[in-house]
């Protein structure tokens, strides 16, 4: 009777199991057909600060268009923006193959008779797949804010050389607000000019994707700024020093200096690079670690071992390297710091950790033979009570 009431729960049971899996499995596949489409970027979340007669374009800026369906799709990009205000697009209608996805870089133009104050821009992107007969229609959008200012300042950037020659970089400018580095500049001269709002900046200068120069401004309302840029496309990569020490005694032997050079750019004429070394902030040592009559584009490795010419003594030891040209300081390393002691302080440590271990070997020993001692009286008491 038992085994019949449970039989009959499953069934009602599965009875209404079975339509939920079937709602269920409707409800996961109709959107993977209908909102396949998605859209994402840096466009979102920026907040775009300009005057009004400005345009601002830079491929730090777009959007990207993605088609996850089994269809192909046929895209068209609407901008929602204030009067005076347009939205640069690099396409506004396309083609996106099924799984595949499109970048399209955003600018805004500010016209002269746009109002000052607060706007939201929005870009939608909207798409109909087209199949055996069928269509799906799909949607997306990101938004971004836009502030127009009436007053404004200028600047000039500039790249050269260390030499004071015109530099190839890719510049780049960002206003720093909000707790963001917003994009509002890019050139690939080595030279921009911008006029900008009122505000704090920041100006940095690539080469090969590498940055080679930056440097922080502001800018006030009605100020004109000259920013000059020198490109260091010689750095001091990879360096680190590692102490060794002697096995027997446990005294510091050497510290191995270990550095790469990379030049970007040109090659460059009578290079020396150099060893700096100071003790507890009082210098102590230089060092030449590499001579060259020139240095080659690319990466120039090196290693060295260093002893202190009077010997290892008690403190900080700071060593910093610094590449030369033509008897010129060209570029420094971040310092590199190291602890050391001097030989006598060594072997009083040594004596005091031996004589610390002899202790505690005899402390041990001690401990056992008691051990051993209650054991066997332990035994030999019951050896004789057996009897």
């Amino acid at each position: 009777m038992k085994r019949h009431l449970a039989r009959k729960r499953w069934v009602r049971y599965l009875a209404h199991l079975i339509p939920m899996i079937a709602l269920l499995s409707l409800l996961l596949v109709s959107p993977v057909q209908a909102g396949g489409m998605a859209i994402s970027g840096t466009f979102s979340g920026q907040h775009f600060q300009l005057i009004r007669g400005e345009n601002l374009s830079t491929p730090d800026v777009y959007v990207v268009v993605f088609n996850n369906t089994d269809s192909d799709m046929q895209v068209k990009l609407i901008a929602e923006t204030p009067s005076g205000v347009e939205l640069i697009l690099s396409t506004t209608d396309f083609v996106l193959l099924s799984g595949s996805q499109e970048r399209i870089e955003v600018g805004v133009a500010v016209s002269d008779e746009a109002a000052p104050g607060q706007y939201t821009l929005t870009l939608t992107a909207e798409a109909c797949a087209t199949g055996e007969g069928i269509k799906l229609g799909a949607a997306a959008q990101q938004q971004a804010k836009l502030t127009i200012f009436g007053e404004a300042g200028s600047v000039a950037l500039s790249a050269i050389t260390p030499e004071g020659d015109p530099f190839p970089a890719t510049l780049k400018l960002f206003r720093e607000a909000e707790g963001q580095s917003l994009p509002c500049g890019h050139s690939e001269t080595g030279r921009l000019e911008a006029r900008l709002v009122p505000g704090d900046y920041l100006a940095q200068a690539y080469y090969q994707a590498s940055k080679v120069a930056e440097e922080s401004f502001t800018l006030a309302a009605n100020e004109n700024k000259d920013i000059t840029l020198v490109a260091r496309t010689v750095s001091l990569e990879g360096f680190s020093l590692v102490p060794n020490y002697h096995i027997k005694t446990g005294e510091l032997a050497f510290a191995k200096i270990v550095y790469t050079i990379s030049n970007l750019y040109q090659p460059l004429k009578d290079v020396a690079a150099t060893l700096k070394v100071s003790l507890d902030g009082q210098a102590v040592d230089e060092v030449e670690l590499i001579s060259l009559p020139t240095l080659d584009i690319g990466k120039t490795a090196g290693s060295s071992n260093y002893i202190p010419a009077e010997g290892w003594q008690d403190g900080t030891y700071n060593f910093t390297i610094e590449l030369h040209s033509q008897g010129q300081l060209y570029t420094q390393s971040i310092a590199q710091e190291m602890a050391a002691e001097s030989a006598e302080g060594a072997s009083t440590a040594e004596g005091a950790s031996s004589a610390m271990n002899w202790r505690l070997i005899s402390g041990s020993v001690a401990g056992v033979v008691i051990a051993l001692v209650a054991i066997t009286t332990r035994r030999t008491w019951r050896t004789w009570l057996a009897r």
